[in-house]
């Protein structure tokens, strides 16, 4: 079953012909510009006296459709121009906050180290705080406590330990 749109014929015209059609068909203006407006006078009922200066003049249709054009145009661009604006700065932001989000990150990575580092002394703490009770004699719980004192050390870095001045023993 063939279609109703596969059986019509199109009708080509040419270029010539449109042409022909344009310059014997009358033109056609039409007045963009609302009621208000005075009704335009053909050009063939107009005074062919040159000299008189009364004569009317057919008015410019064209220029409040190029005026609204305009205006649209120039009201979008100012929409274009402060939606670029506001995507511009959008995306600063969130370069912004993507910084301060990774340098959070970081902080709290190095709090979480401190907490870990600072559970460890309290360990070492309570256990030789448990060895110094435990009643043993004081060269052995000197002993100990240099060792734990040792693994205290172990725990910090150089520049940790400068500025809890710490200075060994």
């Amino acid at each position: 079953s063939i279609s109703k749109k596969e059986n019509k014929q199109r009708n080509f015209i040419s270029y010539q012909d449109v042409v022909v059609q344009q310059t014997t068909a009358p033109s056609t203006i039409i007045d963009m510009r609302g009621p208000t407006s005075t009704p335009i006078i053909p050009l063939a009922k107009l005074p062919t006296n040159s000299t008189s200066t009364t004569t009317p003049t057919p008015p410019k249709v064209g220029e409040e459709l190029l005026y609204n054009i305009t205006f649209l145009c120039n009201s979008y661009e100012d929409q274009l121009k402060s939606t670029h604006s506001f995507v511009s700065s959008t995306s600063s932001k969130v370069t912004s906050l993507a910084n301060d989000v990774h340098q959070l990150q970081s902080s709290l990575q190095k709090q979480n180290e401190k907490i870990d580092t600072l559970t460890q002394v309290l360990s070492i703490l309570n256990t030789m705080e448990q060895d110094v009770t435990a009643g043993r004699s004081r060269k052995e719980a000197e002993e100990i406590l240099m060792t734990q004192l040792a693994s205290l050390e172990e725990l910090f870095s150089v520049q940790e330990l400068r500025d809890i001045q710490y200075d060994g023993m």
